[in-house]
């Protein structure tokens, strides 16, 4: 009997060939993943260190303005530390990869603005941070009495046609205001209060600006403009030369929500837009001024709401909603990237109204409503809001500011107390401390800001026959008994 003996040689070749060749490929791959794992990891360390150095340097500069606020001029400087005191340096300091760099600007008399920025190499691309604050002479402001028992209208001003003011801002000697149904946007001397005057104004040909105009935003030589207008939802206009405003930017959001309310905070823009049925439409938008001329789009999410306030505090962002069943909103944006549904927290308030307004003070929330309420809140834990009380406004509550830590100034279309200072310093018990009626109609101010260097607020609101004149801008003081 014969038997064949087969050569499977080259078979057994073949197959230990595509064996290695499988191993080879899984060790690319894992080789892969790991370094791209590293990679992240080594990213996410870098910024995480650069944040923790750009709170340095801004803790730095407040001690050193706790000691000496005279001893804060304007430039840009490193910092050093020598026995426990911080120190100023003429040039950028450098730990490790990291670049540091403090900007010092004076924004009044008593007010500076801080800018902390921290930059650094990775590879193929520069990475920066950049952390924004005030510091007030404190030493000089605790020296004045702050109370608003007898408020006052101590002056006004008409700008442009006639038509309500909906938001105003205040920076150094110079007021921001916008008007709603027009594109109307002006800049205010307030430098004597008494007698305010109009600088300048987007009415000019390097400075248009379309439709209905919302909010406005100002730091350092920019304002930030939301508009009604599709494809320009978001204008930047610098203001450097306070006579002569010009447009240098137009940002277009996806979708046709009008663009509404802006908030700045630690170098990023948040702004809210009007719910779309476009769902690759986003209602919350945030952007990174580390290029204050030209804003980019850092992250953004589809709440299918429309909220007409937001404030930024740490990791959260608080915002007022329309739609009734949760009026209240907590987003975590420390990661605007990642703004997902399961990392936003709502809050149903009692009765079938829309949030209008917000403000924060320490771990209280005041939500104002379109019904005229308004209610504080308990954020000591953001993932978990609770209410604590509620006060009667009387009108919709369009905007409210904070005074000190105990009094809540609120604007609206009260007829008769169009605007009301609310004692907060128990937000189970607020009160009413005083009003102010704005003789000619309901003025129904749509903003209020509070200056704190003047102990003054500045309203805009509906074109009122004051005296001889018209004056949707008015200034605010109070006498203290």
């Amino acid at each position: 009997m014969f038997y064949r003996q087969e050569n499977n040689h080259g078979f057994v070749v073949v197959e230990a060939l595509l064996s290695a060749s499988i191993l080879v490929i899984f060790f690319v791959a894992f080789l892969g993943i790991v370094l791209y794992n590293q990679k992240a990891y080594d990213d996410f360390s870098n910024r995480q260190r650069a944040i923790q150095l750009a709170e340095e340097g801004v803790e730095a500069v407040r001690n050193i303005r706790d000691a000496d606020f005279n001893s804060l001029s304007d430039g840009s400087y490193g910092i050093s530390s020598s026995s426990g005191t911080w120190t100023l340096v003429p040039s950028s300091d450098n730990i490790d990869i990291f670049n540091r760099q403090i900007s010092i600007s004076t924004i009044s008399s008593d007010i500076k603005q801080i800018s902390s920025s921290v930059k650094w190499e990775s590879p193929s691309i520069s990475q920066s941070v950049l952390l924004t604050t005030y510091l007030t002479n404190w030493a000089v402001l605790e020296e004045s009495d702050v109370c608003w028992d007898n408020p006052f209208i101590e002056a006004g001003l008409s700008v442009g046609t006639c038509a309500s003011g909906s938001e105003v801002v205040v920076q150094g000697d110079y007021a921001y205001m916008i008007k709603a149904g027009t594109s109307n946007f002006s800049i205010i001397d307030i430098a004597d209060t008494a007698n305010p005057s109009l600088l300048g104004s987007c009415t000019n040909p390097n400075c248009s600006l379309s439709n209905t105009l919302n909010s406005v935003v100002v730091q350092g030589d920019y304002a930030y403009i939301t508009s009604t207008t599709n494809g320009s939802e978001l204008y930047t206009v610098d203001i450097s030369d306070k006579s002569n405003p010009r447009r240098v930017r137009t940002y277009d959001a996806p979708g046709s929500g009008d663009g509404r309310t802006l908030w700045i905070d630690n170098g990023r823009l948040y702004m809210t837009r009007n719910y779309g049925s476009n769902t690759s439409q986003y209602e919350l938008l945030v952007f990174s001024l580390d290029n204050p001329s030209n804003p980019s789009l850092l992250g953004g999410l589809n709440i299918e709401n429309t909220c007409t306030d937001v404030v930024v505090s740490g990791n959260y962002a608080y915002l007022a909603c329309s739609d009734t069943s949760r009026e209240f909103q907590v987003i975590d944006v420390s990661d605007p990237g990642d703004m997902s549904l399961s990392r936003r927290y709502a809050l149903n308030l009692p009765g079938s109204s829309a949030g209008w307004a917000l403000i924060i003070d320490g771990d209280t929330v005041f939500v104002g409503r379109n019904d005229g309420m308004i209610y504080s809140i308990n954020i000591t834990n953001p993932q978990s809001p609770s209410v604590i009380s509620s006060y009667s406004f009387g009108g919709v509550v369009n905007k409210m500011v904070v005074i000190g830590d105990s009094i809540l100034a609120a604007a609206g279309g009260n007829g008769s107390e169009e605007i009301q200072f609310i004692d907060i310093s128990d937000a189970n018990n607020m009160s009413l401390i005083s009003s102010v009626d704005v003789p000619g109609g309901n003025y129904s101010p749509g903003g209020i800001y509070y200056d704190q260097s003047r102990d003054k607020i500045f309203t805009a609101g509906a074109c009122l026959l004051l005296g001889n004149s018209s004056r949707e801008f008015l200034i605010i003081d109070s006498d203290c008994e």
